[in-house]
């Protein structure tokens, strides 16, 4: 197999086609065995030289699905690694390329927890244990977690939230049981449900 087309696409990003047919495009820094200033066209590749070109490939491949998820949203390590995992990316290859992909800040759990909480005070309001329980789902840190709990609810109290979730339940007509069941299940504590009149 020979290198028969290699252009530098961007920074560390080039495209190369080689003689089987096959192009694709790979960022530098995921070659291995070799170094990217030693490939020119003409260039008869070995084996193990032609692997770590295709390895390269793939890796900047599961780069690029992970980046058009994030182009959309907000995105944390663990669920962009499952999405990418049923792109039929490999473990090693996606562990890689989001392991540049945070180098670059592109990819952040701390800002995505933060973004996950805003989005859903917008939905609905739910008390820290279930706010907590929901970010442990989604496989994030415990420090990470609980450093975005905390700003959260610097910028608005658990009272506050429950207040609200309170006078939303009782305009649906919940009372008594149903109403306890309703705050318990949103993760309010029982500390503010106990104080509610008539419950």
């Amino acid at each position: 197999m020979e290198i028969t087309a290699l252009e530098i696409v961007s920074g560390d990003c080039i495209k190369i086609a080689i003689s089987t047919g096959l192009s694709f495009f790979l960022r530098t820094r995921y070659l291995s065995t070799f170094s990217a200033d030693r490939l020119f066209v003409g260039m008869t590749l070995l084996e193990d030289e032609y692997k770590d070109l295709e390895s390269a490939g793939c890796i900047f491949s599961a780069e690029r699905d992970a980046m058009n998820y994030l182009s959309r949203s907000e995105q944390c390590r663990n669920q962009l690694t499952l999405k990418l995992l049923k792109k039929n990316h490999t473990k090693k290859d996606i562990d890689i390329a989001l392991n540049y992909l945070e180098s670059k800040n592109y990819l952040c759990d701390a800002r995505y927890a933060e973004a996950w909480l805003r989005n859903r005070q917008i939905k609905k309001a739910e008390g820290k244990i279930k706010l907590e329980s929901e970010l442990v789902k989604k496989g994030l840190n415990r420090s990470i977690i609980n450093k975005a709990l905390t700003n959260y609810f610097n910028m608005i109290s658990e009272e506050e939230l429950f207040e609200k979730a309170l006078k939303k339940y009782q305009r649906l007509g919940k009372t008594n049981q149903k109403l306890q069941r309703a705050l318990v299940r949103d993760g309010f504590p029982w500390k503010l449900i106990k104080q509610i009149k008539n419950i």
